[in-house]
């Protein structure tokens, strides 16, 4: 009797630190940075991480507090029907639509990874921006690689954190694509130029009236006054003027994101 006591015990305090793992690989938590004000936050609703990676990453998403709030989010099932929409409203429903900060979203629902910036975030962290580091990081998350999303988010956060530091990353899409748009304008180009000189010369307007005989002979002019006529037009004394439309209110951010 002692001993089925003690076995219970042992498999009930066993599951109560399966529980207490699990809730921890859902949701890690927040940390605020003091001084800023600004928040890190994981939420790995998919369970894609465990403990240690989790604490990996928050390590480097507090450093990203310095410039604003920093989330992670995993999910394998939601009902927005793209990421960027899913993405925004999650940072929205904690830190409003304008305080500065980003949230990057592994997304299996829809098979997409997927950066957004909010606030004054999207001055460092541009569409463009977004767009580039999720190019630069999809490939860990993909089944290429093992699903490594462990990688894919350390690596996206470490790019964020170089971007935000005034540092460079790489960019091999938007060199590839400016050397695609280089040699599609050359071709363009040596179209126009190859049309043009296979084109004859045409004779100048100088040549071709100095090749023409002209003769002009006036007889007896003659002017005749017929009428006059006087127009009131009365000064205007209105003024004109124009208007300009200002920006819209909160609510702006920016996004991109890669398939995996």
């Amino acid at each position: 009797m002692r001993k089925f006591k003690i076995a219970s015990l042992l498999l009930a305090f066993a599951l109560i630190i399966s529980a207490i793992s699990f809730v921890d690989g859902a949701v890690y938590g927040e940390e605020k940075n003091s001084t800023t004000g600004y928040s890190a936050f994981i939420d790995d609703s998919a369970n894609y991480l465990d403990s240690a990676q989790e604490r990996e990453l928050m390590s480097i998403m507090k450093q990203l507090t310095e410039y604003g709030n920093a989330v992670l989010v995993t999910t394998d099932s939601h009902h927005y029907s793209d990421t960027d929409s899913f993405a925004y409203d999650y940072y929205r429903s904690m830190f409003g639509s304008t305080e500065s900060g980003i949230i990057f979203v592994v997304d299996r629902c829809l098979n997409e990874i997927y950066l957004v910036s909010v606030g004054d975030a999207q001055k460092k962290i541009s569409s463009a921006r977004c767009r580039t580091i999720t190019d630069n990081t999809y490939k860990y998350a993909t089944e290429k690689h093992g699903r490594n999303y462990y990688e894919c988010c350390r690596q996206t956060f470490n790019q964020i954190l170089t971007v935000y530091e005034g540092g460079r990353i790489a960019q091999p899409m938007k060199i590839i694509t400016n050397l695609l748009m280089a040699i599609i304008l050359a071709m363009i180009f040596n179209y126009f130029l190859a049309m043009f000189l296979s084109k004859p010369k045409e004779a100048s307007v100088k040549e071709i009236l100095s090749g023409v005989f002209h003769q002009e002979k006036i007889n007896n002019p003659n002017v005749e006054f017929v009428r006059q006529e006087r127009q009131y037009s009365p000064r205007s004394s209105g003024s004109g003027g124009s208007s300009g439309g200002g920006g819209g209110g909160g609510g702006s951010h920016s996004g991109g994101g890669h398939s995996i």
